[in-house]
């Protein structure tokens, strides 16, 4: 990768300087080497294309360009020579990241000139703010016709200040299999829109946490009601909300029958009624997929986590044979799981367990997990690697925390497994 601006000293950044001349010729005149450019213009300083930004494209031949362009300033002159610097290289980017202000994204989007024959990937964040200042819920996309003929894009990732009327979007939505977008105009209506016009995501990350009352008000609160969406291709799906409820809205409607990797984080108070696992197991039996990686983080704000409920965990699991990476922080994983999992009847291909806990029987039930996966493994049993405990016990129990902590250094000492990583 080449950043520009270089260093003061107006010559290039080479990291070959312990490699024989030869050789680092020779190394030097790879396009390849060449084809991710990072420009970050200064508006005050950049009123003309820097002569390194023209030398570093012009090495990488004729070839594809991963282009990466932010602004260091909010504050844009006349002179900006960013948009030139597009429309002369668009033919060219496969990928590009740009991290713009408002008004200049908003002229970015407008521009039907703009000519992405092979863009694959685009990524735009806008940034903080912008002059002159734009309503909160501005909609950039629903003018924007840059990417109208460009057929080759498949991941598309939006960051900032984005509401999303999609369906007076001029995007083709139908051959996107990447989205990743983190605004706060994301509700779960919108979502199921989103999964409604994208039948051919295989990776699909939400965050809903910059959400406000103003776009809650905005966007509807809840998922409107729809029938079954069927997304055949869809392997990866991550949800980060603050909501307890928004994940769940977001997949009652959905089957996933390739589903692999399931993320969900949210929070949870005092104030919120005690939520399940019932929405997530449901989709894993409507679409009867195969989970390998489940992460599902309960942020836990002014709980008292001594006596909290069953949650489902035990159905969930049952569900996971072919589960190798499991983090469950602030659900509590009964005893009945852990007794299971010790005999090798739940998650026999659990490769990382992260788990929260809140009594010693359950920590103490986690080391004897350990030291029976790894006398299992010489008998073909799965490879336990990772084994990472959240101690939720009341302080006068640490103790007894603390003998168990030493029997993990015992059995790692004696069957030889000290380079595992288990924190209890």
């Amino acid at each position: 990768m080449v950043k520009i601006p270089i260093s003061k000293r107006n010559v290039f950044p080479w990291r070959l300087g312990h490699v024989c001349s030869r050789w680092r010729n020779v190394a030097l005149s790879q396009r390849r080497l060449w084809n991710y450019v990072y420009f970050e213009c200064n508006p005050k300083k950049h009123t003309v294309m820097p002569e390194a930004l023209e030398e570093a494209i012009s090495r990488s031949g004729l070839g594809q360009l991963t282009f990466r362009i932010s602004y260091s300033s909010n504050i844009i002159g006349d002179q900006d020579i960013v948009p030139d610097l597009i429309a002369r290289y668009a033919h060219r980017c496969r990928e590009i990241q740009f991290m713009f202000p408002a008004q200049q994204m908003k002229a970015f989007l407008e521009n039907d000139s703009i000519s992405f024959g092979s863009l694959e990937a685009a990524a735009l964040m806008i940034m903080a703010s912008g002059f002159p200042i734009l309503p909160p819920n501005y909609p950039f996309l629903q003018g924007a016709r840059v990417f109208d003929s460009v057929s080759t894009l498949r991941k598309f990732t939006l960051y900032g200040l984005f509401s999303l009327p999609l369906n007076d979007t001029r995007l083709h939505w139908g051959q996107l299999t990447h989205v990743d977008f983190a605004n706060r105009f994301i509700v779960p209506s919108i979502a199921q829109d989103l999964f409604v016009v994208c039948r051919n995501l295989e990776s699909c990350r939400l965050d809903l946490t910059f959400r406000n009352d103003e776009a809650w008000v905005h966007s509807g609160s809840t998922a409107h009601a729809v029938g079954e969406i069927i997304l055949p291709n869809l392997r990866h799906l991550e949800l980060k909300c603050r909501n307890p409820n928004d994940p769940s809205d977001i997949i009652r409607s959905l089957t996933l029958p390739v589903l692999a990797i399931f993320i969900q984080q949210f929070e949870s108070d005092e104030f919120v009624v005690e939520e399940s696992l019932g929405p997530l197991i449901s989709l894993i039996r409507r679409s009867r997929c195969q989970l390998t990686h489940l992460e599902s983080t309960r942020y836990l704000m002014g709980r008292d986590v001594t006596n909290l409920p069953d949650t489902g965990m035990e159905t969930l699991v049952e569900l996971l044979p072919s589960l190798t990476t499991f983090l469950g922080f602030g659900f509590m994983v009964p005893a009945s799981v852990l007794q299971r999992m010790r005999s090798g009847e739940l998650l026999p291909s659990i490769a990382s367990f992260k788990c929260s806990f809140n009594t010693i029987a359950a920590c103490a039930l986690l080391v004897d997990i350990v030291e029976a996966r790894w006398l299992n493994e010489a008998s073909g049993g799965a490879v336990l690697e990772e084994v990472y405990a959240h101690n939720c016990i009341p302080e006068g129990l640490l103790n007894a925390v603390e003998k168990e902590r030493i029997r993990v250094h015992e059995i790692k000492k004696r069957l030889k497994k000290e380079h595992r990583m288990v924190d209890v």
